[in-house]
C-alpha cells in the first residue's frame, strides 16, 4: 500500500476545521483595519487549530516596528474577550476610573473584576498544567 492510499481517521473533519479557521483568520482586522500579515498567517491558524488563542501578531518589518516575527498567545477566553464589545467598554471605563477621569457603577466594577479574575485563574491553571517536572 502506498502512503498516498492511506486513510487517516478524521482527516476530512480536520481539513474542514482547518479551512474554517483559515477563513476566520482571513476576516481578522486590527484597529487600523489591517489583516494578519501574510507570512505569519499560517502559524496563527496552526495555533488556533490546536486550541490556543491569539491577540496580536506581526511577521516583522525592517522599515518599522519590530524586525522579527511575533505572536501574542493567550487563552481562548482572553481572545474572545478581546473581541467582546461589552468587555472592552468595561475595560475602558476601568482605565478611566483609575485615572480619575470617569466613574464606574458598582455593578460594572464587579463585572469587570470578575472577568479579570476568571482570566487570571485560567492562566494560572494553564501555567500549572504546562509546568515542567524535573
Amino acid at each position: 500500500m502506498k502512503f498516498e492510499e492511506l486513510k487517516f481517521e478524521g482527516k476530512e473533519e480536520k481539513e474542514i476545521e482547518w479551512q474554517a479557521i483559515e477563513q476566520s483568520v482571513e476576516n481578522i482586522k486590527d484597529k487600523l483595519g489591517m489583516g494578519i500579515d501574510k507570512n505569519i498567517k499560517q502559524t496563527v491558524v496552526a495555533l488556533k487549530a490546536n486550541g490556543f488563542g491569539t491577540t496580536g501578531s506581526c511577521e516583522g518589518h525592517l522599515d518599522r516596528a519590530l524586525p522579527y516575527p511575533w505572536i501574542d498567545v493567550e487563552s481562548q477566553l482572553s481572545e474572545k474577550l478581546l473581541n467582546d464589545h461589552h468587555y472592552n467598554e468595561l475595560k475602558e471605563k476601568a482605565r478611566a476610573a483609575r485615572k480619575g477621569t470617569a466613574a464606574m457603577t458598582e455593578t460594572e466594577r464587579k463585572e469587570y473584576t470578575n472577568l479579570v479574575e476568571v482570566q487570571i485563574a485560567e492562566k494560572m491553571k494553564k501555567n500549572i498544567n504546562d509546568s515542567w517536572v524535573y
